[in-house]
């Protein structure tokens, strides 16, 4: 059996000896040892203001302790860790410790605090905005209003020259589409109109992708007296291994008193379609 110290050693054997001499057993040295130390446990919220929603941080710690509960509605947690609640209303936690040496609380409240009034965001009358304000937004709506007046005009514009440049007994429009599901790229084309060069058209990649989409060019208009005359067209392109092709045609069509529409449908020469084919549309 062993002692802290020899005056505790002594004083059990003076004690063992007046209860033996009284016909009783001694005590146990194990009951002679300290007494076990009591739980603690504290609790903290974080804010401790907040607003019906909000995030709050609940954190603890406890020492001495078997089991810890944290109420309401968390139920059992570990000797210290942390959690997040989202209280609706003003509520207090509380966190309990227990031991073989009883148990202890520790609370913590969230006040919920009402949410601050939305401002009402109102639209001032005429008369509320300053005269030199309402004299400028007066000035950008003329601006816009002349903006638009402007590009108006620029069309009717276009349209009149066209008219003026290209009256409708000898015009005549020529139109370039792809065929349905070709996948040649189209490089350039060239246009002959009785011996005469007229369009020459060299084509982007995003023009390209356009035709190959069913997008429709007009590559020409110009003037041209009635009666029949000689187109000769020229394509340039590639195939889709990177191979180069040319190919040619000549046509004739009639020009009449109206104006004339030619559209030219081009294909590679792989798909199985005409490298060229006229139209009148």
């Amino acid at each position: 059996m062993r002692f802290h110290s020899l005056r505790s050693a002594v004083l059990f054997c003076l004690v063992a000896l007046a209860l033996m001499a009284n016909g009783k057993k001694p005590i146990a040295a194990a009951q002679l040892g300290p007494p076990r130390a009591s739980p603690s446990v504290a609790l903290s919220a974080s804010p401790a203001s907040a607003q019906a929603g909000q995030q709050v941080t609940l954190a603890w710690s406890s020492t001495n302790a078997t089991s810890i509960t944290l109420e309401p509605s968390v139920g059992s947690v570990a000797a210290q860790g942390s959690t997040t609640v989202r209280p609706s209303q003003s509520t207090t936690y509380t966190v309990t410790a227990t031991g073989p040496a009883g148990s202890a609380h520790a609370s913590a409240q969230v006040i919920i605090t009402p949410a601050p009034p939305q401002a009402a965001v109102r639209k001032p009358s005429q008369e509320e905005i300053p005269s030199d304000q309402r004299q400028m937004r007066g000035l950008d709506e003329q601006i816009q209003e002349i903006k638009s007046d402007a590009l108006r005009m620029s069309a009717e514009l276009s349209q009149l020259e066209e008219k003026l440049l290209y009256p409708s007994g000898t015009q005549v429009a020529i139109f370039v589409t792809l065929a349905k599901g070709d996948t040649m790229r189209l490089d350039a084309v060239r246009l002959q109109i009785d011996g005469q060069l007229v369009a020459h058209y060299i084509y982007s990649a995003k023009e390209l992708q356009a035709l190959h989409k069913g997008g429709v060019q007009r590559i020409y208009v110009g003037n041209v007296a009635t009666g029949d005359h000689k187109l000769d067209v020229l394509v340039d392109g590639k195939l889709q291994g990177g191979a180069d092709f040319s190919r040619t045609g000549e046509f004739t069509f009639r020009k009449e008193v109206k104006p004339k529409l030619v559209g030219l449908t081009l294909a590679g020469p792989r798909s199985g379609n005409t490298p060229i084919a006229l139209g009148e549309w």
